[in-house]
């Protein structure tokens, strides 16, 4: 357990225990599963390394207790990253949090994924939301999309994900065994644009991050 998961835990355990940031309070396997299992898939993963490197802007999409944002934000100190979350009192209790761990390249917003416009090559972070499709069809884009899902080992029978839907390509396919008994998957799909967006009234990412 580092220094940095150590005083996360201290700060979820005490100040922030009210708000059900996360039920993993053992530190053993919050180091587990909310740290290495925030980055292991990513640092698997080839297109998001390329991503990295590409300065694409990255998105947390859904993240809760700060998962996996807080944890990119760390590993990748260099890089700014943003966080989006529906739940406004998460909003601002991750923001304090980032704030008191002295986190500098991270900033979270309330804000809906189907209220902005991706005008800007963008990539999106979802671990423990809901079904890849549904999250696909909340993407409006004018601008090349990667969007990272991370998925639990009985993924394949529960959603079976697609090599294509729509305008999507699934492009990468990522396993990380983070114990001998524990699977992840991480399933990257990517957009190309295919015209304008007429929704004029969405947000922009250019204007909003």
């Amino acid at each position: 357990m580092n220094d940095f998961c150590q005083n996360y835990l201290n700060l979820l355990k005490t100040e922030y225990s009210g708000l059900n940031l996360t039920r993993i309070l053992d530190p053993a396997e919050f180091f587990l599963k909310q740290y290495q299992d925030s980055l292991l898939p990513l640092a698997n993963s080839k297109a998001f390394q390329e991503s990295i490197k590409a300065g694409d802007l990255i998105i947390d999409v859904g993240f809760g207790g700060g998962f996996p944002l807080l944890p990119m934000a760390v590993e990748y100190s260099a890089t700014k990253f943003y966080g989006i979350e529906a739940r406004e009192k998460k909003v601002k209790a991750v923001n304090e949090i980032a704030r008191r761990l002295k986190i500098t390249n991270v900033q979270c917003f309330h804000q809906r994924l189907e209220e902005i416009l991706f005008d800007r090559p963008t990539s999106l972070t979802f671990k423990a939301v809901g079904k890849i499709k549904d999250y696909l069809a909340c993407i409006n884009a004018t601008a090349p999309v990667k969007a990272f899902f991370y998925k639990g080992a009985n993924v394949d029978t529960e959603e079976n994900p697609p090599p294509t839907w729509h305008h999507w390509t699934m492009s990468e396919k990522v396993t990380v065994d983070l114990t001998p008994t524990i699977k992840r998957y991480l399933f990257v799909y990517e957009f190309v644009p295919h015209g304008t967006n007429s929704k004029k009234h969405l947000v922009r990412a250019s204007a909003k991050f």
